[in-house]
This record gives structure tokens, C-alpha cells and sequence, in this order.
């Protein structure tokens, strides 16, 4: 499991990641396990134009939605990449404007007229 604790040898109080085998919290949904990682084909189509290391994050942010989990090869290259603290960041920021989304989603809230709308 990856747990979030201070590191006790880090004297600015930082939060560490403190790594074991198992990564959930709770019990893996079916078939979950079995998943992979989205396909360079799959990230070439969906992140063209995006520079190669912010196509990194898209493929993190559309697993951890689609899925809830990523694997650890994922996990360690973006930990390499940004560092324990910022992947934490990211993920929040992540799970923060999902919930933003479900929040509006469920009120049905509709931009005022005239603003501008992002199209899909």
C-alpha cells in the first residue's frame, strides 16, 4: 500500500510516500487488475499537438479516472519525473476538478449566456 506520512528526516515537514506491495485503499474492482496502461496509439490520437510530457499526464489523469488506480510503472516514471509531493498535487487537482465536474453536473448548471463555452 502507498501510504502519505511526514518525513520525519526532512526537517520542512514535507509529506513522503512510503511505499509497499499492494497500492488500494480498498478491493480492486473486477477485472480491474487486468487493465493497461493506455497504448502509445491510443495516447498519439488522443493527445496530438500535446508535447510528449504533458501527454504523460493526460494518459495518468484518463487511467486514474477511468480506473481509480494506476499501475506502478505509470506511478514511478511520473514520481521520477515531479517528485513524491508534486504527483500528489497532481492527483488531487485531478480528483478535486472531478468532483467540481460531478458537483455541476448534478445541479445541471449551464454557463450564462454569452460566456464562453468550451467545446468537446
Amino acid at each position: 500500500m502507498t501510504e502519505v506520512r511526514e518525513d520525519s528526516g526532512n526537517s520542512s515537514g514535507r509529506l513522503g510516500l512510503a511505499s509497499t506491495n499492494a497500492r488500494q485503499l480498498g478491493p480492486h474492482p473486477a477485472g480491474a487488475g487486468s487493465r493497461t496502461q493506455p497504448s502509445t496509439r491510443y495516447l498519439a490520437k488522443h493527445t496530438k499537438g500535446i508535447p510528449p510530457e504533458n501527454a504523460q499526464i493526460a494518459g495518468f489523469t484518463q487511467w486514474l479516472i477511468r480506473d481509480h488506480r494506476v499501475d506502478d510503472t505509470t506511478v514511478q516514471a511520473l514520481r521520477d519525473r515531479l517528485g513524491d509531493l508534486q504527483l500528489i498535487e497532481l492527483t488531487g487537482t485531478i480528483g478535486y476538478n472531478n468532483m467540481v465536474a460531478m458537483s455541476l453536473n448534478t445541479v445541471e448548471l449551464e454557463a450564462r449566456p454569452g460566456a464562453e463555452v468550451l467545446v468537446k
